[in-house]
C-alpha cells in the first residue's frame, strides 16, 4: 500500500497524501488494522478505510486504489473522473478477487 501511494501522489498534487506509523499515532492500534487510511475534506474526517481488502488484497495497485478512494469524491483526480471511477470499481475488485480466487485456494484466517 505505500509504495502505491507513494506513486499516486505525485500524480494528483491537489490531494495531499500523509504517512505516519499506526503505532507513532495510536499506541497499541492493531496491525490487524493497517492499513488504515482517513479521508478528510474541510478540516473534518469524513471516511475511514480500515484493511487493504476494501482496495484488492494483496494483488492492489496504484489505480485500483486510486478507483477505490474516488468513491467518495475526487479524492484522485477532478470531480468528473470521480463518476466514472465509481462505476470501474465494480469491475476492477471483481478482477483482482477472482485472481486471488485462482490461486493456491488458501483462504483468509480470521
Amino acid at each position: 500500500m505505500n509504495q502505491c501511494l507513494m506513486e499516486l501522489a505525485p500524480r494528483y498534487p491537489a490531494t495531499k497524501f500523509l504517512r505516519i506509523v499506526a503505532s507513532n499515532c495510536i499506541p497499541g492500534y492493531p496491525d490487524a488494522n493497517t492499513p488504515t487510511l482517513l479521508l478528510y475534506r474541510g478540516g473534518k474526517c469524513e471516511q475511514t478505510l480500515v484493511g487493504l481488502e476494501r482496495f484488492g488484497g494483496q494483488a492492489t495497485s496504484p489505480d485500483l486504489i486510486a478507483i477505490s478512494l474516488n468513491r467518495f469524491g475526487a479524492v484522485c483526480g477532478d470531480p468528473d473522473d470521480a463518476a466514472v471511477a465509481a462505476e470501474q470499481l465494480a469491475g476492477v475488485v471483481a478482477s483482482a478477487a477472482a485472481r486471488r480466487g485462482e490461486g493456491d485456494g488458501e483462504g483468509d484466517s480470521d
